[in-house]
Parts: C-alpha cells; sequence; structure tokens
C-alpha cells in the first residue's frame, strides 16, 4: 500500500487522496466491479436545486484522470446557475459521482 501524503496517489483502480478519499474509477471498482460498460452513448440527468462551478468539474477531471464529460444545463424557473454555498458542494459531488461511475457519457 502506498503512503499518502497531501497529493493523491495513484493506484490499482484508481486513486487515493490525502484522506484515503476514494476519486474517479475506485467509485467504478467500488460500485461496478468488472462491469464492461462505461456509458458510452448515453446521457445521465441530475436534478438539482443549485448551482455549481464548472471549473470544479473540470479539475476533479483533471485530478482522477477522467475524460472531460460534456455537461448541458437546463435552468428552470428563472434561475440563473449561480451556486451558493449551500449547494455548491453537493451538485459538484454528484456530478463528479455521476463522470467517475460512467466516464463515457455524452450528451
Amino acid at each position: 500500500m502506498t503512503a499518502i501524503g497531501s497529493q493523491p496517489q495513484r493506484e490499482a483502480t484508481g486513486w487515493l487522496g490525502a484522506r484515503w478519499w476514494i476519486l474517479g474509477y475506485d467509485f467504478r471498482a467500488a460500485y461496478a466491479p468488472e462491469v464492461p460498460l462505461t456509458g458510452a452513448g448515453q446521457s445521465v440527468a441530475l436534478f438539482e436545486a443549485g448551482g455549481y462551478y464548472a471549473s470544479d468539474i473540470a479539475d476533479y477531471e483533471s485530478l482522477a484522470a477522467l475524460p472531460n464529460v460534456p455537461l448541458q444545463n437546463v435552468l428552470m424557473n428563472g434561475f440563473d446557475g449561480t451556486p451558493d454555498s449551500y449547494s455548491d458542494f453537493e451538485v459538484s459531488l454528484d456530478i463528479e459521482t455521476a463522470i467517475s461511475k460512467a466516464p463515457g457519457l455524452s450528451l
């Protein structure tokens, strides 16, 4: 086992963060071991009651060595997509988890 410092370390299935967080492909290994499907040719919809920063998603994809999955926002009832301090973390986490489990997603 690799000693974990302040930077994530590459492991056999994905990334282990500084506090033993699972990242990227670790989600696939944990929730869909040995499943060859990646979500290629499919879309996923997440209904969120808040916004997120697109740069957070891009940073996560880069950190976890995941492909860039295109995102399309459908804003409702005049909401402009601006995140707040209460929802940003949860919304980003939902998107990052979906990308980690199905890195082949597309629009």
